[in-house]
């Protein structure tokens, strides 16, 4: 047996209430971000690029609470899942301030905040936003075990292990 057989891998497994409850907290933390990073973009756009980050970990962890909850131990749908709610989230955010910035054109605003300096910051915020959002619920369920027998999340306060009945 290789060194590489013994380190602990996911079974891999979707229960359809993960799948639904991410959908649910992503969608939520996606609106919420996504209005939030627009407000700010339209008051402060500079702040608004430090807030991407921001933006992607809240939504990123949005998705990641909701695969803990659903016991989703595969990563690639963990990180299929985050990136959605991420490029949800980014959508909203662009949508939103085009949407005000083009009912607020006011004389003497700010001229970076509108016409193709909104699509270059949203282009390239948007990648990040996905990356990030993708990245952080599949990175942090990775590192949990889970365990098949009892159907639970081991984490640092538990200290049993399940034997098969």
């Amino acid at each position: 047996m290789s060194r590489i057989d013994q380190v602990y891998r996911h079974s891999g497994t979707v229960p359809l209430e993960g799948v639904l409850l991410m959908a649910v907290y992503g969608g939520v933390g996606a609106a919420v971000a996504g209005i939030l990073s627009a407000w700010l973009y339209i008051y402060s756009p500079v702040v608004s690029v430090l807030f991407a980050l921001l933006q992607a970990f809240f939504v990123g962890w949005a998705v990641k609470v909701a695969g803990r909850q659903g016991k989703v131990r595969n990563t690639k749908v963990l990180f299929m899942a985050g990136a959605c709610a991420g490029g949800a989230s980014a959508a909203i955010a662009f949508l939103v301030s085009r949407h005000f910035l083009a009912q607020a054109a006011r004389p003497g605003g700010d001229p970076f905040a509108v016409g193709i300096n909104l699509y270059i910051l949203w282009g390239t915020a948007a990648p990040l936003i996905l990356a990030v959002a993708g990245y952080l619920p599949a990175a942090m369920l990775d590192s949990l075990p889970f365990c098949e027998q009892c159907n639970a999340w081991i984490d640092q306060q538990t200290d049993y292990l399940c034997t098969p009945a």
